[in-house]
C-alpha cells in the first residue's frame, strides 16, 4: 500500500504531519477518498496545497477542495471575505464591520464553521496582529520530499499493517520529541545579536531560534 502524509510547517520551520493515509493505488478514486476524508476532518477547504505533477491528483484536488463539497457555496463570498480576512492595513473595528456586512449579505449567521472562525479571530485575522511578522510559508514540494525521507527511515515495504502502525506511532513520537527539544533550546539559549537595532533584540526574545536566524539574516543584510 502507498503511504500518503499531509505535511505542514511548524513554528521551528520544521515539517509537521497533519494526517496520513494508506492507499491501494495512486488513482483518482483513492485520492478522492483520501482528500474527501481529510477535508471532512479539517472542516474547511484548504487555502493552498502543493503537490507534484500527478495527473490523477490534479483532478482530485480540483474536485475535493472546491465548493462541490458544500462547505462554501459558489459565490463571490470568499472574494468579499478576503478583503477583510487577509488585509493587514485594516483596524479591528473595520474588520468587524466588514465581517458583519458579508455575513448579513450571505445569511451566514448560523453557519458553524463561520462562527468557529469568528470566535478565534484574534489569532486568525491579520487586523488583530498586524505588527507581528509571518514566517514558515510552504513554497515548494521540498517539504513533502523531506517528509517522505523522514518516514522512509522507519517504514519498510514488506511491513504488515500492524508493523506499519507501530512504526508510524514511533515516527510521530520522534517528531513530537524533536519539537519539545527545539522548544527547550529556544527557551534556554542566549542568541547573539550583531546590530544596534531594537528589532533584533525583540526578535531574539520573541521568536524560536530557527526563525530568529531567518530574521537575523534580513537584519544583517539591511545593516
Amino acid at each position: 500500500m502507498i503511504f500518503a502524509p499531509f505535511t505542514g510547517v511548524e513554528k521551528h520551520d520544521k515539517c509537521v504531519t497533519f494526517a496520513a493515509f494508506l492507499l491501494s493505488h495512486e488513482n483518482i478514486e483513492d485520492y478522492t477518498w483520501a482528500f474527501d476524508h481529510f477535508v471532512k476532518a479539517m472542516g474547511r477547504n484548504l487555502v493552498i496545497i502543493l503537490t507534484d505533477q500527478c495527473p490523477s491528483m490534479k483532478v482530485t484536488v480540483h474536485n475535493s477542495f472546491s465548493d462541490k463539497n458544500g462547505l462554501i457555496a459558489k459565490t463571490d463570498f470568499m472574494e468579499k471575505m478576503k478583503t477583510y480576512i487577509w488585509s493587514s492595513i485594516l483596524e479591528t473595528d473595520e474588520f468587524e464591520r466588514g465581517w458583519t456586512e458579508v455575513l448579513k449579505e450571505f445569511k451566514l449567521y448560523e453557519h458553524k464553521w463561520i462562527s468557529d472562525m469568528y470566535s478565534i479571530r484574534s489569532s486568525l485575522i491579520p487586523s488583530f496582529f498586524r505588527d507581528e511578522p509571518m514566517f514558515g510559508q510552504m513554497r515548494t514540494t521540498s517539504r513533502s520530499e523531506s517528509e517522505n525521507f523522514f518516514f522512509g527511515q522507519f517504514h519498510r515495504q514488506r511491513d504488515t499493517l500492524y508493523e506499519f502502525w507501530l512504526r508510524f506511532q514511533f515516527a510521530m513520537e520522534r517528531q513530537r520529541n524533536e519539537i519539545e527539544r527545539l522548544d527547550h533550546e529556544s527557551k534556554t539559549c542566549i542568541l547573539e545579536t550583531l546590530s544596534t537595532w531594537f528589532i533584533e533584540d525583540d526578535a531574539a526574545t520573541l521568536f524560536t531560534r530557527a526563525i530568529f536566524y531567518k530574521v537575523h539574516e534580513e537584519i544583517i543584510f539591511l545593516v
